[in-house]
């Protein structure tokens, strides 16, 4: 997982993502992808809505409404304006987990 999101090398082997096997094509390749490695990676003095719309607007997903869906999906929809320093380590993956389905 780390080799294809960019964060560790390969020492052997070929990598194709969506097609593409050139370094140009994964870069391209990893803008279309999330993953989460352990603990999730998320912004802790933003909303769990925060994070997603800001991971919306980088992937540049237009339907504004996805936010809202993903976060019923992964039950987070009435965290209101919690801030994800408090959430649990379980809400804090579900966060994950939704930040990869956007």
């Amino acid at each position: 997982m780390k080799i294809m999101g960019g964060l560790a090398f390969p020492t052997g082997g070929k990598l194709e993502m969506y097609g593409a096997s050139d370094e140009k094509g994964l870069n391209h390749a990893r803008t279309r992808m999330s993953f989460m490695i352990e603990t999730p990676y998320e912004k802790d003095k933003m909303t769990a809505y925060e994070n997603l719309e800001k991971q919306r607007l980088q992937k540049g997903i237009p339907d504004k409404n996805r936010v809202n869906e993903v976060l019923e999906i992964v039950n987070l929809q009435n965290t209101g304006k919690k801030i994800v320093k408090n959430f649990s380590l379980g809400m804090k993956q579900r966060l994950g987990l939704a930040n990869a389905l956007i």
